[in-house]
């Protein structure tokens, strides 16, 4: 996934199960903090992303701006999906296999669809890793399929 990121923008919806905050580091290396999420300047060192048990990212061509974090305490069924309101799927903790998390994984494709993502990536008790790129999945696959 590292080589993934050169020359891409980040946006982390998620990092160790909250917020993303931001050292005074990453603000001086550029790093933005927006409603709650974290906005990267242009990776050209995959060290520049910081990574968590429990974070999120996207990963975009350009720099975006995805709008607010949706309200944790808010019932993810109960509020509509919308533009510009960015849920954090990763603390739901689930698989997208299981039958059990249809509807949440349904809403999160959505919510990929009007963000058009290069790539995402999370790690709760699952990796998830999601992209638009076949040559990057391919890579990681085969990276993934070395350490079994």
């Amino acid at each position: 996934m590292h080589h993934g990121l050169l020359g891409k923008y980040v946006a982390i919806t998620s990092f160790d199960s909250g917020p993303p905050g931001l050292t005074e580091a990453q603000r001086s290396a550029g790093w933005v903090s927006q409603e709650e999420i974290a906005y990267s300047p242009q990776i050209h060192d995959a060290n520049m992303v910081p990574q968590a048990y429990f974070s999120e990212l996207y990963v975009f061509g350009t720099p975006t701006d995805l709008g607010v974090l949706a309200d944790p305490q808010k019932n993810i069924f109960e509020s509509e999906m919308k533009q510009g309101q960015v849920h954090a799927f990763v603390n739901f903790d689930f698989g997208f296999h299981d039958p059990e998390y249809a509807d949440l994984a349904r809403m999160f494709w959505q919510q990929l669809r009007w963000m058009k993502a290069e790539s995402y990536l999370a790690e709760n008790d699952y990796l998830i890793f999601v992209t638009a790129n076949p040559e990057l999945f391919a890579r990681v696959y085969e990276a993934l399929r070395q350490l079994r």
